[in-house]
């Protein structure tokens, strides 16, 4: 299944550190995983090397700590830390790799998913669990509250909007919101 990022918790008093967010989602998804591809986007003015792959170290302390190795030296070499390509999966992976990818951050946290079973998702509730984030910072994307209508002022002329709303941004809405905006939801 598809599990996408609650992007609530970059705003408002439930916001997170994006670096701590990123290193316990892979954390979580890292023992599902046999193969990486890194990539800096937006590099740190001399450094050369901006790409790393292969396949990550056997299961266990040593797969941790080159995760970390990983992590320090992306975002040490980055002018913006959350502009990044990070893949982790069963199979090799490569820039534009089609099909679901475990862990894939194509390049903003705005284009962030996860692809995983049922176990894998448990295990990574306990990481997130375990350092201290929300265990509902991911979510089933299709989760997803779509309302499409007509608005501002194209809306006058028949043109309208699509409203991705995640389970915490629906939540946040009034009831009169949340009643208004189901007269135009988008059927699956």
């Amino acid at each position: 299944m598809r599990y996408a990022l609650e992007h609530c918790y970059w705003r408002g008093k439930d916001c997170f550190d994006v670096e701590r967010i990123i290193r316990s989602a892979v954390l979580g998804v890292l023992d599902s995983c046999d193969y990486y591809y890194a990539e800096i986007m937006v590099p740190m003015k001399g450094v050369e090397e901006t790409v790393r792959k292969g396949t990550l170290p056997e299961q266990g302390e040593a797969r941790r700590v080159f995760a970390k190795e990983l992590f320090d030296w992306v975002f040490k070499n980055s002018v913006v830390l959350e502009i990044f390509t990070l893949y982790l999966d069963e199979r090799p992976i490569a820039p534009g790799s089609s099909g679901e990818i475990i862990f894939s951050h194509d390049d903003d946290t705005c284009c962030w998913a996860l692809h995983l079973t049922d176990t894998q998702y448990s295990v990574l509730l306990a990481q997130l669990e375990h350092d201290g984030l929300p265990v509902d910072l991911f979510y089933p994307e299709s989760a997803v509250i779509w309302i499409e209508k007509k608005d501002g002022i194209l809306g006058w002329f028949g043109f309208t909007r699509e409203y991705a709303y995640s389970p915490r941004e629906w939540a946040a809405k009034s009831e009169a919101e949340r009643a208004e905006d189901l007269k135009y939801r988008r059927r699956g």
